[in-house]
């Protein structure tokens, strides 16, 4: 699996965790697990989350509940207290391999996949990060948000602005563009980023891999040039006692050239 796939196959998952607390040691091979994983599935305390593949590996992401015994012994710990409960409590999450073997201990508020081998981690103050299952932090759980890879690049929003790196943790395009809500992404070669106007609203433009504008900052979403190929993005405008839109429509063609196919103006 090139790219990581989502196994989430709870029934087969629910049936495994079933059959061992009945006593037996089935393992349904479709999912991947090895016997060595039951001891790690009979601990009450351990809950799994969800379960995914990548590179031909089974992961599965888990909570541990903390054992009472723990909370009583911690009672009067103050301001250590919280430390002593981070990994245990059920609101955290880790990550084991289809063996049980730990690989991201359960320190952090959510674990999702982001590309075969990393996964994107959460921590309490719901700061993002990545992490390879081999230990290595590639970004440390800082930024505000980590969107989607797509052509090797991800954009990356910390203090209001976005920039793009890559699976090294390198940056190949400065944090110069505003963070909207969107996520932003590179199709064809292109990303559609925003900045702000003179009356402070977001307008956005299309730039390359190498941070050239190829499209000027004027439309009013990010609409990626995406399948067809062809997009409809909105210029906005100002006028009389209301807005008034222009559609614009482009063709990006296989050489990378834009073909401005049309416009529509409508008036409201």
């Amino acid at each position: 699996m090139s790219q990581t796939e989502k196994v989430y196959n709870q029934e087969i998952l629910e049936r495994i965790q079933y059959n061992i607390k009945q006593g037996t040691s089935f393992l349904d091979a479709e999912i991947g697990l090895t016997q060595s994983i039951i001891p790690f599935l009979q601990d009450e305390h351990n809950r799994v989350e969800g379960v995914y593949g990548a590179n031909h590996k089974v992961y599965l992401v888990y909570s541990k509940v903390a054992i009472s015994s723990e909370l009583e012994s911690v009672k009067d710990a103050g301001i250590f207290q919280d430390l002593r409960l981070y990994g245990s409590s059920g609101k955290y999450k880790g990550v084991v391999d289809g063996s049980g073997k730990s690989l991201v201990p359960n320190i952090y508020y959510s674990i999702t996949p982001f590309m075969n081998d990393i996964v994107k981690v959460e921590n309490k103050n719901h700061k993002f990060g990545l992490i390879r299952l081999s230990g290595e932090t590639i970004l440390a759980p800082i930024y505000d948000r980590i969107d989607s890879l797509s052509e090797l690049v991800f954009a990356v929003c910390k203090d209001g602005k976005l920039g793009f790196m890559n699976l090294k943790g390198e940056e190949e395009i400065p944090y110069i563009y505003e963070a909207t809500s969107d996520e932003v992404v590179f199709y064809n070669g292109l990303a559609a980023v925003a900045k702000k106007n003179e009356d402070g609203k977001f307008i956005f433009g299309y730039i390359n891999h190498k941070n050239e504008t190829v499209l000027p900052f004027k439309f009013t979403n990010n609409t990626p040039f995406k399948n067809s190929n062809l997009i409809e993005n909105w210029e906005e405008y100002k006028a009389g006692y209301g807005d008034s839109f222009t559609r614009e429509r482009y063709y990006l063609a296989v050489d990378g050239t834009i073909t401005h196919f049309d416009s529509e103006h409508i008036e409201r």
